[in-house]
């Protein structure tokens, strides 16, 4: 099977949530001055896949939740940004699938999750910050990510 036959189509921002804490030091501290500290979480979702016209259309997504902490190690601020990704392939073996979902398409997703990430902290004031370069496939590898079948 060459990995070359699967086919990234889109995808969306399918969830975004960022809580600040409004106390008034926080609201007027200057983000290019201040550090800030974010931690996060990566989560895998399974993948739905879909049987369509000699084809196989997958669905599936990465997420993060994370907390901000200002210099004093405090909690200002806790999110979750979620992706889902659109996906097809050529009808293939079972093992060829589940390579494609657990190691390629978390891959394939994290810039857009990256991305995602640096922007809405930097809308939300905190300064700009990118997430790390991470290696996503051997994490994502090692999650437990199941393909599910459209019923």
């Amino acid at each position: 099977m060459n990995i070359n036959e699967f086919e990234f189509i889109s995808y969306k921002i399918d969830e975004i949530e960022l809580k600040l804490d409004n106390k008034i030091q926080n609201l007027l501290s200057d983000s290019a001055s201040n550090s800030y500290i974010i931690n996060f979480s990566l989560l895998f979702r399974n993948a739905l896949r879909i049987e369509q016209e000699n084809k196989f259309l997958y669905l599936s997504g990465i997420g993060l939740v994370y907390t901000i902490k200002n210099t004093n190690n405090k909690i200002i601020g806790k999110g979750k940004i979620g992706l889902e990704g659109v996906f097809s392939s050529p009808i293939i073996d079972y093992d060829a699938q589940l390579y494609f979902v657990k190691d390629r398409i978390p891959a394939i997703l994290f810039p857009y999750l990256r991305t995602a990430l640096t922007t809405i902290l930097s809308q939300a004031g905190i300064g700009s910050y990118t997430l790390p370069l991470i290696n996503i496939s051997a994490l994502a590898h090692d999650a437990d990510i199941k393909i599910i079948e459209n019923q």
